[in-house]
């Protein structure tokens, strides 16, 4: 007996990224978690990727139930004042580390370095 496939319409299949975007602070500090979906066999946790982690954002995101999980891999410095764009890393290093989290890569342009030892 010959089976016909049914195709998948649309709707079946789930978003391959979720972004949040965070804006407060009267619009001056901004930042992007962007969150990859399914699993694949190479890491047990979806990936997460940040964009600018400015002041206060980890208690933006615990406030508002969007927080970054294990799967978070790298935070993206791409303000022009590194300082600025960082200024929640801290905070954000120590919720993560409170997780479970080992490791996470910290790009931006020159100089991110100092931003990230201090």
């Amino acid at each position: 007996m010959k089976t016909k496939e049914s195709k998948n319409d649309d709707t079946s299949i789930p978003p391959l990224l979720t972004c949040v975007s965070f804006t407060y602070d009267n619009g001056r500090s901004n930042a992007l978690l962007v969150k990859t979906t399914g699993n694949s066999s190479s890491h047990s946790f979806p990936r997460e990727y940040l964009f600018n982690c400015p002041e206060s954002f980890s208690r933006v995101t615990m406030e508002t139930y969007s927080r970054p999980r294990k799967g978070l891999s790298a935070i993206f410095a791409i303000g022009d004042d590194l300082n600025e764009s960082l200024a929640g890393l801290c905070s954000l290093i120590l919720r993560l580390s409170a997780d479970g989290h080992e490791k996470c890569a910290v790009v931006g342009k020159r100089g991110v370095e100092t931003v990230v030892e201090r």
